[in-house]
């Protein structure tokens, strides 16, 4: 089976961009730095796919190359359990913060949080001290 043209773009994009000398080597190389996200959808991914609405920026730590914009799809080629989480992690912060921007009522529920949400926005020091959780922001990871 052949490889499509994005699929060839893409591989191609990051192995000169990596260290390593095959592709399950230079996967290895690359973090998530972060995310944009353009509702306009007038960006194209490194491999050409137009019109991507989440607009990442990985870093490889061996070679210091950067990759950007590159969407969610092609990340998911990497074949990269932490990344795949990250991402998805990602685009749901986003859909929470679209959520509170429109005023909706938000219910702790799996339609806008999961357990890997809850702890991304403990870590990012979202859940404070108050009389509501004893004075203790670790309450909320009981439920994680």
């Amino acid at each position: 089976m052949s490889k499509s043209k994005y699929q060839e773009n893409l591989i191609k994009t990051v192995m000169d961009k990596s260290w390593g000398n095959t592709w399950e080597e230079a996967v290895q190389e690359w973090d998530i730095i972060d995310c944009a996200e353009d509702n306009s959808l007038s960006r194209s991914c490194i491999c050409g796919k137009e019109q991507i609405k989440y607009l990442y920026r990985l870093h490889n730590r061996k070679t210091n190359q950067w990759l950007f914009p590159i969407g969610s799809s092609c990340i998911k080629k990497f074949q990269r359990k932490d990344l795949q989480e990250k991402t998805a992690t990602t685009e749901a912060m986003f859909k929470l913060l679209h959520a509170v921007g429109n005023n909706q009522y938000l219910q702790l529920s799996s339609d806008l949080f999961s357990r890997k949400l809850l702890k991304e926005l403990y870590d990012q020091g979202a859940f404070k001290a108050t009389s509501y959780n004893h004075y203790n922001p670790k309450m909320i990871m009981i439920f994680c």
